[in-house]
């Protein structure tokens, strides 16, 4: 784990709120039935947490993606349609490049709702709500 890894990590503690300061009920949902979990073990897994969201038919129907490399998040970013998929970011702080990726896709236009779980970063395309980004503990 690099420094600047914990000095974000320090950072996100000091933003994240639990699922009492969250007043979405879709996020409340999503942090209750998918991101949530009882084993320690299991932070930070990508495919787990597809398939929990799959599992709790929240999205839809919609795809997801789970996307671990910069090329990809770049690719987003550059792109002018807006996803139709639901995205996965693994490890948004790692370094400080791969942070500041995660946060200018987070601010596009088309991107509604955005979580960071540290481990995770989870993109929502649009949906019938306000912009809004949430830093999730879930601990």
């Amino acid at each position: 784990m690099s420094l600047y890894s914990i000095y974000s990590y320090i950072f996100y503690l000091c933003q994240s709120r639990s699922e009492y300061y969250v007043h979405s009920p879709f996020v409340y949902s999503v942090m209750q039935n998918c991101i949530r979990e009882h084993s320690i073990f299991h932070i930070g897994e990508a495919h787990r947490l597809s398939e929990r969201i799959k599992k709790h038919h929240l999205t839809s129907a919609m795809p997801i993606r789970i996307i671990d490399n910069d090329t990809d998040i770049v690719s987003y970013i550059n792109s002018t349609t807006p996803p139709d998929v639901i995205l996965i970011i693994k490890k948004p702080h790692f370094s400080r490049h791969r942070e500041r990726l995660f946060s200018t896709l987070c601010q596009r236009e088309d991107i509604t709702l955005s979580i960071d779980t540290f481990f995770n970063g989870i993109i929502f395309p649009v949906r019938d709500m306000k912009k809004e980004h949430f830093v999730l503990n879930y601990f």
